[in-house]
Parts: structure tokens; C-alpha cells; sequence
């Protein structure tokens, strides 16, 4: 038994890109530890709200062409929609630095850093495309070393700046480790070189633009939405609670998502490969989607009771006294974790799936549950940890409704699909 869970494919592809992850997060923990001793709670925060802009800009800037890359059969189209991917972000990037300079007081914490915003959305996209290039050529060992380069450079970084007195120094490490991580995907890569610097017909750019249409027109909006989901809490907080509130739950965040993440980042895109793999050669998909569900579901619940006894003393022991509010926020959090786990299918099914027109509905539908609840728990006047722990239950629910939606609607497809087939025949 043990012999053929080693010698399948998926595993050892899961393998690969786990390890890297896993020694990438256990840097991050590290420098974790050191960064918050030397950075004050204010600067934490402002580098909280940062990262949470960036999550919601490069779900959007790009279209979603980015995430067409590893869909098409020919290696032109895959490299049309590299250049596409970057040529559009780069554009919707500085109009993002624009848009940050219009007199709205929402946008006035962001001025000073809008700069950095426009810079780390644009890095952020070309590092995404080009890994979806890795992917696309089953090259998860380069993923996984990425991720600890990417990590060890941030860190790394961000210590240098701190005794070099810049008072911008997590943004910076945080926009020099991107560059770092794109010359590392690019360096010896045949399959990129010939995408990023072959010169292509107008034509194939046209067509490629034209074939995927549906995703700037449908899915681009989900994946905002869904940022959106993401990172608006943060910047909801910002509006009500302090800054020193945000770094709390920001460091409680990123210690809850590191079990969850290393899972999440490693199975990801090897499903997305399998299941794209098995839509091109017209197999059901159904079993897969069922089977990923609940391998994850179980272990997920088993270690949220781990980390409810557990990892609120480890964040005291490890961050100090001093981050003993994250330590509790991790509790309140669980709902979150567990999502990460149960969250993989269904979105990794979207995008192989011409569900764009439901994913939009459901990511609109989401966010108005999930930033709701927000309201909501702050208009009644709930504190600031009831408030998180309220919007990490309705996000874990709407994700298990969204989950069973997509399973009906996978099942119908490709009955659908079947009985057409046969019609042809």
C-alpha cells in the first residue's frame, strides 16, 4: 500500500511542492520571530494593511489572463498569454497608483505607500504567471525551491533595512524578495524565454485574447470579489479598530494559515494540472473533486482541535508575552484554517470548468454574507475578537455550500457533456 502511494504521480508532485513549502513557512516562523521584536506594532500594521492591498490589486490587474497559462495545448498560446498576463498588469498597476492619489479618505493611509502598492502588485502578477508556466511543464521542484528563496530573501531583508533605519523596511524586503523570485523563474527556462522574448503574430496575441475572453469577463471579477473577501477585512478594521489591533490579528493570521497554507500551496497546483489534464482528455473529473474534498475535511478537523489546545501558548512562547492577544485570536480564527483545507477543490474546479457565471454570482453573494457579518457584529458592538471570530464562521459556511453547488454542477456538466457525445456518435 505504501509502495503505490509512493510511486503516484499526484503524491510525488504534492511531494515536491510540500517540502518546499514547508521549509519556506518554518523560515517565515523564524523571521517572524525576530521581525516582531524589532518592528513596533504600528509599523506591523501598516505592512498588514500593505500586503491585504496587494492581495485585492493582483486579483484583478491582470485580467485572470494569468491564470490561462497552463490551459492551453500549444506552447505559443501558453506564451501569447504570458505576455498578455504581464503587458496588462503592468498597465492596470500604475493605474492603481493613480487611483490612490484621488481626494478619498478611504485612500489616505495608502498615499505614502502607493508607490510600493503599484510595484508589488506588478511583481506580484509576472511572479504568478510565471509560476503557472512551472506548473504548466510539471516543474514543481523549481515552485518549491521558489518559495524558500522568496521567504529567505524576504527575511533576510527586512532585518538588513531595520538596522539600516528604513522606515519602509518590511515593503521593501517584501518588493526586492519578488524580484529575486522572478529571476530565479526565469533563469535556464527554455519554455519562458521563448514565451517572454519570441516575437509573435499580432494574430495568435488577438486570437488568445478572444479564446479567453470569459475569464476577464467573469472570473477576473471572482477573484477580486473573493480578494476581496480576504483582504477587506483588514481594511474594514482599519476604519474601526487601531492599528496596533491590526498587527494582532495580522501575526494570529499568519500563524493560523501556515498548517493550512502548506497544505493549500502544495495540493493546488498539482490538482490544477491533474484536473486540466483530465478536461483536455474529456474524463470525469467527479471522483477527484469528491475524494480531495474529504482527505482534506477529516485531517482539517483534526488539527483545529490541536491548535485550539495548543497554539495560543506556542504564539506567547515563540512571538513573547507581548503578542499574547494574537495568541488568543487564533483560536477565533479555526474557521479559517479549516477552510483553507475545504476551499481547494471547488476553487481549483472554477478554473478548469466553465463555471465563470456562477463563480461571479457566488463570490458576489459571499463577500456581501462575509463583509456583512462585519457590519453587523460592529454596529451591535461586539469586540474586536467576536467580530473575527463571526466572519471566519461565515466564511467556513459559505464555503461548504459553494462546495456541494459546484459538485451538483460538475455532475450535471459532465452528464450533460456524456449524453452529447453519444447524441454525435
Amino acid at each position: 500500500m505504501i509502495k503505490k502511494v509512493y510511486s503516484n504521480l499526484f503524491f510525488k508532485n504534492v511531494l515536491k511542492v510540500s517540502t518546499g513549502t514547508f521549509l519556506a513557512q518554518v523560515l517565515m516562523l523564524i523571521g517572524m520571530t525576530i521581525i516582531t521584536r524589532l518592528y513596533d506594532k504600528d509599523t506591523i500594521g501598516i505592512y498588514a494593511l500593505f500586503v491585504a492591498f496587494i492581495g485585492v490589486t493582483t486579483s484583478f490587474v491582470s485580467l485572470a489572463y494569468d491564470t490561462t497559462i497552463v490551459l492551453p495545448k500549444e506552447e505559443d498560446d501558453a506564451g501569447a498569454l504570458l505576455k498578455i498576463s504581464i503587458a496588462i498588469s503592468f498597465f492596470f498597476s500604475f493605474l492603481t497608483f493613480l487611483i490612490l492619489y484621488l481626494p478619498l479618505d478611504f485612500f489616505k493611509e495608502y498615499v505614502s505607500i502607493s508607490l510600493f502598492i503599484a510595484i508589488g502588485t506588478f511583481l506580484q502578477v509576472v511572479v504568478n504567471s510565471l509560476e503557472y508556466f512551472k506548473i504548466r511543464h510539471d516543474l514543481y521542484h523549481i515552485l518549491s525551491k521558489s518559495k524558500v528563496l522568496r521567504n529567505f530573501i524576504l527575511i533576510v531583508c527586512q532585518i538588513v533595512l531595520f538596522y539600516l533605519g528604513s522606515a519602509n523596511g518590511l515593503i521593501i524586503g517584501f518588493i526586492l524578495a519578488m524580484c529575486a523570485t522572478i529571476l530565479y523563474l526565469i533563469y535556464k527556462d527554455e519554455f519562458i524565454f521563448i514565451g517572454l522574448f519570441k516575437k509573435q503574430d499580432k494574430e495568435l496575441l488577438k486570437k488568445n485574447l478572444i479564446t479567453y475572453k470569459e475569464y476577464p469577463k467573469y472570473f477576473c471579477w471572482s477573484n477580486l470579489i473573493f480578494a476581496l473577501s480576504a483582504g477587506l477585512p483588514v481594511l474594514i478594521f482599519n476604519q474601526y479598530f487601531s492599528l496596533e489591533q491590526i498587527a494582532f490579528y495580522s501575526i494570529a493570521f499568519s500563524v493560523i494559515i501556515q498548517p493550512a497554507g502548506l497544505i493549500s500551496s502544495s495540493i493546488r497546483p498539482v490538482l490544477l494540472s491533474k484536473l486540466a489534464q483530465k478536461v483536455n482528455a474529456k474524463s470525469s473529473i467527479l471522483k477527484t473533486y469528491n475524494k480531495i474534498f474529504y482527505a482534506l475535511l477529516v485531517p482539517g478537523i483534526v488539527l483545529s482541535i490541536g491548535i485550539f489546545l495548543i497554539l495560543p501558548h506556542l504564539v506567547v512562547l515563540v512571538f513573547g508575552p507581548s503578542w499574547f492577544e494574537s495568541g488568543k485570536l487564533t483560536r477565533f480564527l479555526i474557521p479559517i484554517f479549516l477552510w483553507y483545507f475545504i476551499s481547494i477543490p471547488s476553487s481549483i474546479t472554477s478554473k478548469v470548468y466553465p463555471f465563470q457565471k456562477y463563480s461571479l454570482f457566488y463570490t458576489v453573494v459571499s463577500l456581501i454574507f462575509k463583509i456583512g457579518s462585519i457590519f453587523v457584529t460592529i454596529y451591535i458592538g461586539l469586540n474586536f475578537n467576536n467580530v473575527v471570530l463571526v466572519y471566519a464562521i461565515a466564511t467556513l459556511l459559505s464555503d461548504v455550500a459553494n462546495h456541494f453547488i459546484i459538485g451538483y454542477k460538475v455532475k450535471k456538466h459532465e452528464f450533460t457533456h456524456k449524453n452529447t457525445i453519444e447524441c454525435a456518435v
